[in-house]
């Protein structure tokens, strides 16, 4: 398991690598910051870790094969490491200090691209016996491998950098980056309690499945959605009456459902109930049905304690969408002419949009004179003797047949 040490590991295993497999080595393959002079003047290649981020492709992922495939929870922490890795070339005031320099770095280099990969078998040459393992301990063994991989980085990359460091000359410098490195969280996963009982459940019958709803009110037209309270609304479907339904229901918006009585496999008949729930303007509906399913109960299910139940749930369609209708039931103009007074079912929405129509004029209800459901007020003006048309619209919705207003 990779634990905290997992990043010196990457370094050292790094360390081990360059020393190793550079034709030319130089003095020292040190872990240190560039720019800090070490021992004397001798030729150097440095490898500093200037930046750490957290893998974005493997956040919050477990480790494949790691404990039981149930646990959950504290998952590790995968890295990406970035390398600066530096070349000096000797004494600074050498007339080849940055020529040797240069041939250091190109031989990092090249080992680098030679082996993008430390694997578990990748063994020390210098070693004489060739048994020594190139990557540290606690690297070994887990899933994901240290992979190295060039980052070019540009001169203000490198500035900045270098800037960054205080009593710096700049140097000749590359970058890497080594992923992924997965540090193993020390707290204990969660693990689910097991299943002391299992049960099968079988269902009689597919989900209620709405397909058309209209109106089906004597002398209604053919496939009318618009309907207004009290008016016989069919549902279209499938799977509403097949063997193994108990009971259904009719739900308007999110009131309460209405049981249903009378009930087919591909049609449902119902009133449109006159509830504050079903407000005028577009109203949803769904079909609620009761299944009895044939359950199997016990311990592991292989014979022992088994027990056969018929439990009864709901199950619910789809929804479908009709329009309820204002009605107008009176008109009644004053004696001056001035306001009309109008009665009837659903004419008013205290959260919604109503507008009275006059031989296709839209008028504003009158909102000082306190409108309710069943009676609103409108302004009128001018109207001329005779027979005119009254329409009301309420969120959208026409009342489906207009009121005569005779004017003397």
């Amino acid at each position: 398991m990779s634990n905290y040490q997992a990043i010196a590991g990457v370094s050292k295993s790094l360390q081990k690598l360059l020393r190793d497999r550079m034709e030319a080595p130089p003095a020292e393959v040190t872990i240190a910051p560039p720019d800090v002079q070490i021992g004397g003047t001798g030729t150097r290649l440095n490898l500093y870790l200037y930046y750490i981020r957290q893998s974005s492709a493997l956040r919050n992922q477990e480790i494949p094969g790691n404990g039981h495939p149930a646990a959950y929870g504290f998952p590790p922490l995968p890295l990406e490491l970035y390398y600066l890795i530096t070349a000096g070339g000797g004494a600074e005031d050498s007339p080849d200090a940055d020529l040797k320099a240069q041939q250091i770095l190109g031989d990092a280099m090249r080992v680098l691209n030679d082996y993008p990969v430390i694997t578990d078998t990748l063994t020390l040459v210098s070693s004489g016996t060739g048994s020594d393992r190139m990557l540290e301990p606690v690297l070994r063994g887990e899933h994901e491998q240290v992979k190295i991989t060039f980052e070019p980085l540009t001169v203000d990359d490198l500035s900045k950098i270098w800037t960054a460091m205080s009593q710096s000359n700049f140097r000749r410098s590359v970058a890497y980056q080594v992923s992924v490195v997965q540090i193993e969280s020390e707290r204990k996963r969660v693990s689910p309690a097991p299943v002391e009982s299992r049960v099968i459940t079988m269902p009689p019958s597919a989900r209620p499945e709405i397909t058309s709803v209209y109106d089906t009110t004597a002398g209604a037209a053919r496939r009318d959605y618009r309907l207004r309270p009290g008016d016989n609304l069919t549902i279209e479907g499938l799977n509403f009456g097949r063997a193994g339904i108990n009971r259904a229901w009719v739900v308007f918006n999110d009131g309460t459902p209405s049981s249903v009585t009378q009930v087919d496999s591909r049609k449902i008949r119902v009133n449109v109930p006159d509830a504050d729930a079903i407000p005028p303007g577009p109203t949803r509906v769904r079909v609620e049905v009761e299944l009895v399913a044939e359950s199997v109960r016990g311990d592991g299910l292989e014979g022992r304690n088994l027990a056969v139940t018929t439990p009864a749930y709901r199950v619910v369609s789809n929804e479908a969408v009709f329009q309820v209708t204002p009605i107008i039931n009176t008109l009644a103009l004053n004696a001056g002419g001035t306001t009309l007074t109008i009665g009837g079912v659903r004419l008013w929405d205290v959260d919604g949009a109503t507008s009275v129509i006059i031989d296709g004029d839209d008028c504003e209800v009158d909102t000082s004179t306190a409108p309710t459901p069943s009676s609103i007020k409108v302004k009128v003006s001018g109207l001329a003797a005779g027979d005119h048309e009254v329409r009301v619209r309420v969120n959208g919705a026409l009342s489906k047949s207009s009121a005569t207003l005779t004017v003397p």
